[in-house]
This record gives C-alpha cells, structure tokens and sequence, in this order.
C-alpha cells in the first residue's frame, strides 16, 4: 500500500494501481479529509455549505463506505488467494 500510495502522489497510476488498487482512493480520501479538517481549523467554524458542506455532512458514511470498500475488497482477494487464481504476497 506504501508504495501505491507513493506511485499515486507521483502521478504514476497504473503503477499504483498495479502495487495495489485502493492506493488512489486511499490517497484521495485522506487528502480530501485533511483539507477539510485544516480549512475547519484554520477558519476555526463548521461548514454548512458547498463541498465542505457535504463532506461535514456525510462524513461518518464516507468513512462507512470506505470501511465497507476495504473489507468487502480484502474479502474478494482472500477468495481468489484461496481459489488459487491470485498468488499470496
């Protein structure tokens, strides 16, 4: 994951796709949670409005919905590992 998360920083996609698939929506995530948590702090209000707005809102079901992304992907690559169609690493 380090190093797809490190691939995706430098503009390389496939690689990072490559290294491991949840490099990029990892990387977006975190990034777009940061921002949102400084922008917060720096003007030290909530928003309520616009794309911080939406984030402020919905944050505990993106957070879910990553959780969910995660488990169901480690879930389907376990499978495959066990099917033989993927290798362990």
């Amino acid at each position: 994951m380090t190093r797809a998360c490190r691939e995706a920083l430098h503009g390389h996609l496939m690689q990072s796709i490559y290294f491991h698939p949840l490099g990029i929506p990892f990387v977006l995530t975190f990034f777009a949670l940061a921002v949102h948590g400084l922008a917060q702090s720096l003007m030290n209000k909530r928003f309520d409005q616009g794309v911080f707005g939406v984030i402020s809102r919905h944050q505990n079901l993106i957070w879910g919905a990553v959780l969910v992304f995660v488990v169901v992907f480690g879930v389907v690559r376990f499978a495959l590992e066990v099917a033989g169609i993927l290798t362990p690493v």
